[in-house]
């Protein structure tokens, strides 16, 4: 013996007042712009995390590369008194060059620049205009076109 399962359907006629039908569709209106901002949220958040996500893998030499810095100046320093560790520093000079880490220009006599440089002492000379670099202490470097280190400089001020 089969059983035959039937499907009842019944329809039934609802009755709403016109103010009961205007709530519904404040109701829904509200609903539908709460899902839009949603909506907009996610995506927001989405272009958010694959931006943060290409500038780590941009950028995810860059500690390194500050580090190695400091063994360059060393270098630099040590010229000073030898000359044999050229070959050395000329080849660090070479691979940080193809990282894209560049050094960022500054000379004696240049202005003052806040946004690439960080002034670490005043001097007073006539001979180099006001508010200008007057001795470079460190180089600054920029990484494949942010700054990730600030010259260090002696800043020129006539009283």
């Amino acid at each position: 013996m089969e059983k035959k399962s039937e499907q009842i359907t019944e329809e039934k006629e609802i009755s709403i007042t016109s103010t009961e039908y205007n709530e519904l569709v404040k109701s829904a209106q509200t609903w539908e712009t709460k899902y839009k901002y949603l909506a907009a949220d996610f995506e927001n958040m989405k272009r958010r995390k694959s931006k943060e996500i290409a500038d780590l893998k941009q950028f995810k030499h860059k500690d390194l590369i500050v580090k190695l810095l400091d063994v360059m100046d060393n270098c630099e320093r040590s010229f000073e008194f030898d000359e044999k560790n050229s070959l050395i520093y000329k080849q660090l000079v070479s691979i940080l060059s193809s990282e894209e880490v560049q050094v960022i220009p500054v000379e004696v006599g240049n202005p003052f620049d806040a946004d690439a440089m960080n002034a670490i002492s005043i001097t007073n000379n006539e001979e180099i205009g006001n508010n200008c670099v007057s001795c470079v202490i460190k180089n600054g470097y920029t990484y494949k076109g942010e700054t990730i280190r600030f010259a260090d400089v002696m800043v020129n001020k006539i009283n």
